[in-house]
Formats: C-alpha cells, sequence, structure tokens
C-alpha cells in the first residue's frame, strides 16, 4: 500500500482568471512515513508507560528502536534517546542491571554526539546516577549526580511552574483514586518541569520528588522509592 501527500506548486509566470499572478497546480506525490512510524511508536509507548502499562511499551520501544538503527545507525540521538527510554522502563521495574547496561549504552553515544558540557548528556547522568543508587553504588552514583547538576543549573529558565502545579494536582487525584502509578508519573514531572522554571534545587522539586517517593511505596517498589527520597533529601541539605 502506498501513500500519497498532496502538494501545491506555482507558476508565477501565467495569470488566472481572476487576475492574480499566479496558477495552483495539484500534484500527487508518494510520501515516505518510515521516519514518522518510530515517532509514533514512541508515543504510543509512553503513554502506556504513563499509565502503568510497562509490558505493552516496552515492545514499542524496542520496535522504534530497531528502525531508527536500521534507518539512522547505530549511533544516532535518536537510539541514544530510545535506549534511554527502555533503561527507565527497566528502572520502574526494578530491573536495575538491564536498566544500568542499557542507559551506559545510551549515555555513550550522546557523550559522544554532544560532549559533557550538554543537557541532554547530564539528565542522562542524572538517570544512570539513579540507577546505580538503586544498587548501592553510591561513590558513582554521587559523582554522577554532582556532575549532572552542575550543567543542569546552566539551564536557561523556562515557564512559571504553573504547569507543574496543575500535574501534581494530577497526581494527588490519581494518588486518592489508588491508580499509583499514574499518580508517581505526573509527580515526576512535575518535578522535571518546576525544576526548569526554578533550578534543580528549589523546595517545590524536592516535594515532587517525595511525593512521586510515596506513590512508588504504594506500588511495592521500594528501592526506586528510596531513591527519589534519597534526591529530595539531597535538595533539602543544600538549600540549608
Amino acid at each position: 500500500m502506498r501513500n500519497y501527500g498532496v502538494c501545491e506548486q506555482t507558476n508565477k509566470s501565467r495569470s488566472n482568471s481572476f487576475g492574480f499572478g499566479y496558477q495552483i497546480a495539484i500534484v500527487v506525490q508518494p510520501l515516505d512515513l518510515t521516519q514518522n512510524i518510530p515517532t509514533s511508536l514512541s508515543s504510543l509507548a509512553r503513554i502506556y508507560r504513563a499509565q502503568g502499562k510497562l509490558a505493552e511499551a516496552e515492545p514499542l520501544f524496542k520496535r522504534a528502536l530497531e528502525i531508527y538503527e536500521k534507518k539512522l545507525g547505530a549511533e544516532h540521538p535518536s537510539v541514544a534517546a530510545t535506549i534511554g527510554e527502555l533503561a527507565v522502563l527497566a528502572f520502574d521495574r526494578e530491573q536495575f542491571v538491564e536498566a544500568e547496561i542499557l542507559k551506559r549504552r545510551g549515555l555513550a553515544i550522546e557523550e559522544k554526539k554532544y560532549g559533557s558540557e550538554n543537557a541532554t548528556v547530564a539528565y542522562s547522568q542524572r538517570w544512570l546516577a539513579r540507577i546505580l543508587l538503586a544498587q548501592d553504588k553510591t561513590a558513582e552514583a554521587e559523582k554522577l549526580m554532582t556532575t549532572a547538576l552542575a550543567v543542569i543549573r546552566k539551564q536557561p529558565r523556562n515557564g512559571d511552574g504553573s504547569d507543574a502545579l496543575a500535574l501534581t494536582k494530577l497526581g494527588n487525584e490519581h494518588y486518592e483514586a489508588d491508580r499509583f502509578f499514574e499518580a508517581f508519573d505526573a509527580y515526576h514531572r512535575a518535578g522535571n518541569l518546576y525544576e526548569k522554571a526554578h533550578g534543580p534545587d528549589h523546595e517545590h522539586v524536592a516535594a515532587c520528588r517525595e511525593y512521586a517517593a510515596r506513590a512508588l511505596k504504594k506500588l511495592g517498589r521500594l528501592k526506586c522509592a528510596a531513591v527519589y527520597e534519597a534526591e529530595a533529601a539531597a535538595i533539602r541539605a543544600r538549600a540549608k
């Protein structure tokens, strides 16, 4: 099955019956949708993950990764990003050894592409630090977290936190309805938005990490919860 798109071609050398100096011709051309497929797969996978449907999300991320690697090559940033998504998925399941392997693989691609003073690299380093902390690899985790935060603090501020507040309220609604993974996801994203607005050392970021930990405990994911509690405690300690 072929997909077709319609484009307009303009001929300025002629006038149509209305007196305008151009004509529009409709040309039917085949479209290449291969670049949109992995993006759509990843978007759907994120929706599943936000709902706690991790088993449904994983094959979608893996299929997107296969397409990216085939079309763009193994060292492309989209490959690294998708590997990172799979690492987070493994973290969510408390499969920390697998998460570490995946995150190191994705981070290596990003460091080669962007260098060390880059926000994408810093956010991946922070995720790797969380994964290591969950395995009690404290020394390396703290070193990575310190390196990552130094770069994250330099990022321009964006927003006023109102969108983060809305997400926090949504997280509360999910929590009260016993939808604990949805609550965790909302709190996590709210913390990230507060960070973009106010920086990584703000008390609202710490509060959202604590709320996320509370939701994770309800899910029985105690190691993940401990990681978020430790992150919140470190933020509050830096504020003193």
